[in-house]
Protein backbone atom coordinates (compact mmCIF):
# COMPACT_ATOMS: atom_id res chain seq x y z
CA UNK A 1 0.00 0.00 0.00
CA UNK A 2 2.80 2.65 1.08
CA UNK A 3 4.35 1.94 -2.59
CA UNK A 4 0.91 3.27 -4.35
CA UNK A 5 0.89 5.97 -1.89
CA UNK A 6 4.36 6.59 -2.95
CA UNK A 7 4.01 6.64 -6.73
CA UNK A 8 1.00 8.85 -6.57
CA UNK A 9 2.97 11.18 -4.58
CA UNK A 10 5.35 11.16 -7.52
CA UNK A 11 2.81 11.63 -10.17
CA UNK A 12 1.45 14.39 -7.74
CA UNK A 13 4.77 16.19 -7.53
CA UNK A 14 5.41 15.66 -11.49
CA UNK A 15 2.41 17.46 -12.08
CA UNK A 16 2.97 20.00 -9.73
CA UNK A 17 6.07 20.95 -11.29
CA UNK A 18 4.50 20.44 -14.50
CA UNK A 19 1.94 23.02 -13.71
CA UNK A 20 4.76 25.59 -12.02
CA UNK A 21 6.75 25.66 -15.39
CA UNK A 22 3.94 26.35 -17.37
CA UNK A 23 3.18 29.26 -15.02
CA UNK A 24 6.68 30.24 -15.17
CA UNK A 25 6.85 30.16 -19.02
CA UNK A 26 3.39 32.13 -18.76
CA UNK A 27 4.44 34.91 -17.05
CA UNK A 28 8.07 34.97 -18.66
CA UNK A 29 6.82 34.64 -21.90
CA UNK A 30 2.99 35.93 -22.23
CA UNK A 31 1.03 34.91 -25.32
CA UNK A 32 4.42 35.05 -27.76
CA UNK A 33 4.89 31.93 -29.78
CA UNK A 34 7.80 29.72 -29.40
CA UNK A 35 7.68 28.89 -32.97
CA UNK A 36 7.27 31.70 -35.87
CA UNK A 37 4.80 31.41 -38.37
CA UNK A 38 6.70 30.15 -41.20
CA UNK A 39 8.46 27.16 -38.66
CA UNK A 40 4.86 26.54 -37.53
CA UNK A 41 3.14 26.03 -40.81
CA UNK A 42 6.33 23.94 -41.82
CA UNK A 43 5.63 21.62 -39.26
CA UNK A 44 1.83 21.67 -39.45
CA UNK A 45 2.43 20.68 -43.19
CA UNK A 46 4.24 17.00 -41.93
CA UNK A 47 0.99 16.25 -40.07
CA UNK A 48 -1.69 17.67 -42.63
CA UNK A 49 -1.33 18.20 -46.59
CA UNK A 50 -3.63 21.38 -46.20
CA UNK A 51 -3.04 22.93 -43.39
CA UNK A 52 -4.99 25.49 -41.68
CA UNK A 53 -4.35 28.56 -39.62
CA UNK A 54 -6.08 26.31 -36.37
CA UNK A 55 -3.31 23.74 -37.15
CA UNK A 56 -0.43 26.31 -37.18
CA UNK A 57 -1.79 27.69 -33.94
CA UNK A 58 -2.27 23.90 -32.82
CA UNK A 59 1.46 23.81 -33.59
CA UNK A 60 2.39 26.05 -31.41
CA UNK A 61 0.72 24.89 -27.98
CA UNK A 62 2.19 21.88 -28.96
CA UNK A 63 5.69 23.16 -29.31
CA UNK A 64 4.84 25.15 -25.34
CA UNK A 65 3.49 21.89 -24.11
CA UNK A 66 6.45 19.52 -25.00
CA UNK A 67 8.99 22.24 -23.36
CA UNK A 68 7.20 22.33 -20.37
CA UNK A 69 7.20 18.42 -20.16
CA UNK A 70 10.66 18.39 -20.88
CA UNK A 71 11.54 21.53 -18.39
CA UNK A 72 9.08 19.31 -15.55
CA UNK A 73 10.99 16.04 -16.15
CA UNK A 74 14.68 17.53 -16.14
CA UNK A 75 13.89 19.40 -12.89
CA UNK A 76 11.66 15.70 -11.47
CA UNK A 77 14.64 13.70 -12.48
CA UNK A 78 17.21 16.60 -10.60
CA UNK A 79 15.07 16.92 -7.47
CA UNK A 80 14.15 12.93 -6.87
CA UNK A 81 18.14 12.21 -7.37
CA UNK A 82 18.86 14.93 -4.66
CA UNK A 83 16.16 13.93 -2.15
CA UNK A 84 17.87 10.54 -0.80
CA UNK A 85 21.20 12.16 0.70
CA UNK A 86 22.53 9.56 2.21
CA UNK A 87 22.83 7.96 -0.91
CA UNK A 88 24.75 10.89 -2.41
CA UNK A 89 27.61 10.67 0.51
CA UNK A 90 28.63 7.36 -1.15
CA UNK A 91 28.48 8.22 -4.69
CA UNK A 92 31.40 9.82 -7.04
CA UNK A 93 29.89 13.04 -8.75
CA UNK A 94 30.19 10.81 -12.47
CA UNK A 95 28.03 8.21 -10.78
CA UNK A 96 25.61 10.93 -9.86
CA UNK A 97 25.27 12.66 -13.20
CA UNK A 98 25.29 9.60 -14.93
CA UNK A 99 22.08 8.36 -12.52
CA UNK A 100 20.79 11.62 -13.26
CA UNK A 101 21.00 11.38 -16.97
CA UNK A 102 19.72 7.61 -17.04
CA UNK A 103 16.42 9.19 -15.10
CA UNK A 104 15.68 11.96 -17.24
CA UNK A 105 15.91 9.65 -20.37
CA UNK A 106 14.26 6.78 -19.02
CA UNK A 107 11.62 9.45 -17.83
CA UNK A 108 11.35 11.23 -21.36
CA UNK A 109 10.66 7.41 -22.82
CA UNK A 110 8.09 6.91 -20.50
CA UNK A 111 6.47 10.26 -21.64
CA UNK A 112 6.96 9.53 -25.10
CA UNK A 113 5.37 6.20 -25.20
CA UNK A 114 2.37 7.33 -23.31
CA UNK A 115 1.66 9.88 -25.85
CA UNK A 116 2.73 7.54 -28.88
CA UNK A 117 0.27 4.74 -27.29
CA UNK A 118 -2.42 7.51 -26.72
CA UNK A 119 -2.23 8.96 -30.39
CA UNK A 120 -2.25 5.54 -32.07
CA UNK A 121 -5.24 4.64 -29.61
CA UNK A 122 -6.93 7.77 -31.21
CA UNK A 123 -6.14 7.71 -34.63
CA UNK A 124 -6.34 3.65 -35.40
CA UNK A 125 -9.76 3.44 -33.22
CA UNK A 126 -13.30 4.17 -35.21
CA UNK A 127 -14.95 5.98 -32.40
CA UNK A 128 -17.87 6.96 -34.70
CA UNK A 129 -19.15 3.21 -34.63
CA UNK A 130 -20.00 3.11 -31.09
CA UNK A 131 -19.73 6.94 -29.94
CA UNK A 132 -22.37 9.23 -31.51
CA UNK A 133 -20.46 12.30 -33.54
CA UNK A 134 -23.52 14.64 -32.20
CA UNK A 135 -23.61 13.68 -28.83
CA UNK A 136 -22.64 16.20 -26.28
CA UNK A 137 -20.81 13.33 -23.86
CA UNK A 138 -18.73 11.85 -27.32
CA UNK A 139 -15.49 13.92 -26.56
CA UNK A 140 -15.77 13.29 -23.03
CA UNK A 141 -16.69 9.41 -23.34
CA UNK A 142 -13.64 8.99 -26.46
CA UNK A 143 -11.32 10.78 -24.52
CA UNK A 144 -11.98 8.51 -20.85
CA UNK A 145 -11.53 5.36 -23.00
CA UNK A 146 -8.53 5.71 -25.07
CA UNK A 147 -7.32 7.25 -21.49
CA UNK A 148 -8.06 4.01 -20.13
CA UNK A 149 -6.75 1.98 -23.15
CA UNK A 150 -3.89 3.79 -23.02
CA UNK A 151 -3.23 3.43 -19.12
CA UNK A 152 -3.71 -0.32 -19.38
CA UNK A 153 -1.97 -1.10 -22.19
CA UNK A 154 1.10 0.93 -20.58
CA UNK A 155 0.90 -1.28 -17.72
CA UNK A 156 0.69 -4.30 -19.56
CA UNK A 157 3.51 -3.57 -21.61
CA UNK A 158 5.67 -2.38 -18.11
CA UNK A 159 4.58 -5.82 -16.74
CA UNK A 160 5.68 -7.88 -19.54
CA UNK A 161 8.91 -5.99 -19.36
CA UNK A 162 9.30 -6.92 -15.83
CA UNK A 163 8.29 -10.57 -16.35
CA UNK A 164 11.09 -10.85 -19.61
CA UNK A 165 13.83 -9.05 -17.39
CA UNK A 166 13.11 -11.62 -14.26
CA UNK A 167 13.58 -14.75 -16.82
CA UNK A 168 16.50 -12.94 -18.59
CA UNK A 169 18.27 -12.57 -14.71
CA UNK A 170 17.82 -16.09 -13.38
Amino acid sequence: MAAYVLKGLRVLGFLTLFFISSKIYFFIYGDTAILNGNTAFQVAGFFNNNPTPEDVYAISDYAVLVINIIVAIVVYSVGINLIPIKSLLGKGFSQHIASIAKGIALRILKVVSVIGLFALFVCCIDYDRFVSPDAEYGPALVFAITTFLTLMSYGLFVYMLRRLMKKKEA
